[in-house]
């Protein structure tokens, strides 16, 4: 599993928070930093309630930004807002 630029485990945790979130028929499934968060049945719900694990799993606030969610599509996504957040957390 390749994840530049971010580190693995930033990525194994947002996709353990992704898979506690989505539908139990898609938590099998493989996850890579390109596959779209709709592949694994996400509606704006399970998407909120993804969001809000984030938050409680990095102690983070990323519900703030409307105009930036509306970027996150995939998983690569997630964990470049992660990411990001937390950069600016330990600045």
């Amino acid at each position: 599993m390749n994840t530049p630029n971010y580190s693995n485990d930033i990525f194994e945790r947002v996709v353990d928070t992704l898979r506690s979130c989505i539908p139990k028929r898609s938590r099998t499934a493989e996850m890579q930093m390109e596959t779209q968060l709709t592949d694994f049945g996400m509606d704006s719900l399970v998407f909120l309630e993804f969001l809000l694990a984030l938050e409680a799993e990095f102690e983070l606030n990323l519900t703030g930004d409307v105009l930036k969610l509306k970027q996150v599509l995939t998983v690569g996504d997630a964990v470049e807002l992660v990411s990001n957040e937390l950069t600016k957390v330990n600045i």
